[in-house]
């Protein structure tokens, strides 16, 4: 059985091939289209009984905890959230997939550990706690 990583690996392999823009795909293995995903989105929230939030939200989300939590280099967080290189430095650096894949990767086991009450460590300050 293949982990969590091993598949989001295979999946931004594949989307590479696939499309340029899309990461998410639904059930019959098509990628959503914008108004989809925060249609979909807002379903998966009010079934959660959380407060509903948008894609662009999800996307700061990730890059603040890529950087704050994860502690991921800026390029790579800048790559796999296709933002431009902003210094003339930034263009001559080039990111890896395999840099991409590992840093996804601890992401994803980052992640995992603090939404398992379970585990022996957790992130126990939220976004807003003082």
């Amino acid at each position: 059985m293949k982990s969590p990583s091993q598949l989001t690996r295979e999946v931004l392999q594949c989307c590479r091939l696939a499309s340029k823009r899309w990461v998410c795909f639904d059930t019959k293995g098509d990628y959503f289209e914008p108004k989809n995903v925060a249609r979909e989105l807002k379903i998966a929230c009010e079934k959660a009984g959380v407060k509903v939030v948008s894609p662009h939200d999800l996307r700061h989300t990730f890059i603040s905890l890529m950087d704050n939590e994860v502690r991921a280099p800026r390029m790579v967080t800048m790559a796999i959230v296709g933002h431009p290189a902003k210094t003339m430095t930034d263009g001559y650096s080039h990111v890896t997939n395999q840099q991409i894949f590992e840093w996804l990767e601890k992401y994803m086991k980052q992640m995992s550990t603090a939404c398992n009450p379970k585990s022996e460590t957790t992130i126990t300050k939220t976004a807003g706690s003082n």
